[in-house]
């Protein structure tokens, strides 16, 4: 175990695998309320997204929003959710947020399917 390794574990910080995609984004594998999800871990940011499918999915509470949210594949209506309990592992991070998204108008030109997605 390196130095850095040991001092951050001592620490409280508590080591979490990540892996690449094929276009460089770092995604790993956590639960959302004891649900397998995949997460993209985007280190900029302001919240935490989880998509609606998902939200609806672990059968969570959701509110809508009257302010739309920016990003891949323009704007997108914006849920309030609450109960949402994500686990890296051991690690159980503070969500800033979360906020639900549809993401099922960004993904199906490029006809994605699988494992639900959250961040």
């Amino acid at each position: 175990m390196s130095e850095l390794t040991a001092f951050l574990t001592a620490h409280g910080y508590v080591r979490v695998p990540l892996r690449r995609s094929v276009v460089g984004h770092f995604h790993t594998d956590g639960t959302l309320n004891g649900r397998p999800v995949e997460v993209l871990v985007d280190t900029g940011a302001a919240i935490t997204v989880v998509a609606m499918s998902v939200v609806q999915a672990v059968g969570l509470r959701s509110e809508w929003v009257n302010r739309e949210a920016g990003g891949a594949g323009g704007a997108l209506d914006q849920y309030r959710v609450e109960g949402a309990v994500l686990r890296l592992g051991s690690l159980v991070p503070r969500l800033a947020g979360p906020a639900g998204l549809d993401f099922e108008q960004v993904n199906a030109p490029s006809g994605r399917t699988g494992r639900p997605r959250s961040t």
